[in-house]
């Protein structure tokens, strides 16, 4: 499989690349008030509205440096069996990495607000923690973003 690296600070981690729909510059977003920090914002993308959440201020509680290599993942989010669409504002998108699915290893360690933080892998002396896309939003986040009684879910090829 492929993995689509980011760092914060000194940690590696990777999400997997099929999940992937497209990698593109930061923009500028249109605020969500009144919603969780870590929600960047959205902004129209083809003809539809995209929620983009800042990894940075979900994992460290601060906002992503804006760095040459910071960027938007548009990413294939799925939940209650339906694709969206979301933004992820990530640091240090350099690399993706070539790994075989086997030899990711569970860490042993569960963080109660961490469901989002999967298995590991060492890759050329480095540890990468998996991202598990679909539990990044905690169920009322996913409503807030994605509200199925009033926008229809977007369909990724």
């Amino acid at each position: 499989m492929l993995l689509v690296t980011l760092s914060i600070n000194n940690d590696k981690f990777g999400l997997n690349a099929e999940m992937v729909h497209e990698i593109i510059p930061v923009i500028s977003l249109q605020p969500v008030p009144m919603s969780q920090d870590y929600i960047a914002g959205i902004f129209k993308y083809h003809d539809c509205m995209v929620p983009v959440i800042d990894l940075c201020r979900l994992f460290e509680n601060r906002d992503a440096s804006m760095l040459f290599s910071t960027r938007i993942i548009l990413a294939k989010y799925k939940k209650h069996d339906q694709t969206y669409i979301l933004g992820i504002i990530a640091e240090n998108i350099t690399e993706c990495l070539k790994v075989d699915d086997s030899n990711f290893v569970r860490t042993g360690v569960s963080v109660q607000n961490g469901k989002m933080l999967g298995e590991v892998i060492c890759v050329n002396g480095e540890m990468v923690q998996r991202i598990n896309l679909e539990a990044l939003l905690p169920d009322d986040v996913h409503e807030l973003l994605f509200n199925d009684d009033i926008a229809s879910p977007e369909v990724v090829a």
